[in-house]
């Protein structure tokens, strides 16, 4: 048991190692964001998400790798967020889909969220999502709602 514990732990270290890895220095030619917590985020979005958790003490992973079945093998997927509401103890994983309005964005996160689905990660339940296209930018109003829906 102590053997498969320690195991365990030692993936899950070479995990979050690859996505620390994965994410230090920002491509040429693409913005850096950093959240209060001094984290590189992907976009504006991500970092007012984050932000957001950050204020409210609300514990999360940005991008924490997290193993799913699909098509009968494991794969590893990396959530925008992976957050855990401390008064229940229940953890919720949040998306923000940040280019709804390209078409192949929107097709790749339809087949994310079908992983999602498969795997018992539903909608309302363990999935929290955000979304915005270049028409329509986050509302921080219904992200608010959330948090204070699902988070505190």
């Amino acid at each position: 048991m102590e053997k498969e514990l320690k195991r365990e732990l030692s993936r899950l270290r070479e995990l979050e190692s690859r996505t620390e890895r994965a994410l230090i220095g920002a491509p040429e030619g693409i913005t850096a964001y950093y959240t209060v917590k001094g984290e590189r985020v992907r976009s504006k979005s991500v970092k007012i998400i984050a932000d957001t958790l950050s204020k409210k003490e609300i514990p999360y992973h940005y991008e924490f790798p997290t193993e799913l079945k699909y098509k009968n093998r494991t794969i590893l997927i990396y959530p925008d967020f992976t957050i855990l509401n401390r008064r229940t103890g229940k953890k919720y994983i949040l998306e923000h889909l940040g280019m709804m309005d390209k078409t192949i964005y929107f097709e790749n996160t339809l087949r994310k969220l079908d992983v999602y689905q498969k795997n018992g990660i539903l909608l309302g339940e363990g999935l929290i999502l955000t979304y915005e296209t270049s028409e329509s930018p986050l509302d921080t109003s219904v992200l608010k709602e959330y948090v204070e829906r699902f988070l505190e």
